[in-house]
């Protein structure tokens, strides 16, 4: 066999000797749409914590935290990853502090996408930070039910999972939304409007059928509230998106109507 050319001793560098074209040959490209910008927030103002183990990062305050993000946006960086450090007064077995609609976490998301709508925000939501043995699992003891075995997973009864704002702005939602109650519930709810209950957040959804089937999980007698969402939305009352749930605060009584 006779061997024609020298590869693979000799190899061509054509496609890269120019820019133009190593640009369009090339097979990966690294930006700052490509990065998560990891920080840690801690109570108060005004105060810098440098983390012993990682040199050259730092635990800061809300307000200090803003001008990181307001960097973030100038540089192109998508998403801020937000990790607490909770004063150990909060920290306990159960992880009480985790439930909280008014703690640091909720707090700074809240203030992060009204001051840049445009960023992503990410929370952990790991367990560790507010568990008094530092662990990312549960010890419950008390007897109080607050936690109960649902399949391969671990539910929160009550409180709700997570306790931090909508993610993104807030959107235009479509004109009607539905929601599953009880028709125990209906007097109460047409007289004084939908609101969250034992949740943060009033879930809705966008059909009729899968509202019916959320009622017909709990309710004694399925009924489905009617929601006129854009009428409510042009009154100022604010709609987020999760995948296909919608949600909100509270829906006032003038725009429900019992639609089954």
């Amino acid at each position: 066999m006779q061997t024609l050319g020298q590869y693979p001793h000799k190899r061509m560098r054509r496609m890269r000797r120019d820019q133009f074209s190593r640009d369009l040959m090339r097979e990966h490209i690294l930006t700052s749409a490509d990065f998560i910008y990891p920080v840690f927030v801690l109570e108060g103002t005004n105060k810098v914590e440098d983390v012993k183990s990682m040199p050259g990062v730092q635990r800061k305050t809300l307000d200090l935290l803003l001008k990181d993000a307001e960097q973030c946006v100038k540089l192109g960086i998508p998403v801020m990853a937000i990790f607490p450090v909770i004063e150990a007064p909060l920290k306990s077995l159960d992880a009480r502090e985790a439930f909280n609609p008014n703690g640091l976490v909720p707090r700074v998301v809240a203030a992060l996408k009204k001051n840049f709508p445009e960023l992503g925000v990410m929370t952990d939501v790991a367990l560790d930070p507010y568990t008094s043995h530092g662990q990312d699992g549960l010890i419950d003891a008390s007897g109080s039910s607050r936690f109960e075995i649902a399949g391969t997973r671990l539910r929160a009864r009550y409180g709700h999972s997570i306790s931090v704002e909508p993610a993104g702005a807030p959107i235009e939602p479509p004109a009607w939304l539905y929601h599953g109650t009880d028709a125990a519930n209906i007097e109460a709810i047409l007289s004084g409007g939908l609101t969250p209950r034992d949740r943060q957040l009033l879930h809705l959804s966008d059909t009729l059928d899968d509202a019916l089937a959320v009622s017909r999980r709990n309710a004694t007698q399925p009924v489905v509230v009617r929601v006129a969402a854009q009428e409510a939305h042009a009154a100022g009352i604010d709609f987020y998106q999760e995948g296909k749930v919608y949600l909100t605060r509270h829906v006032p009584a003038q725009f429900l109507a019992l639609e089954r």
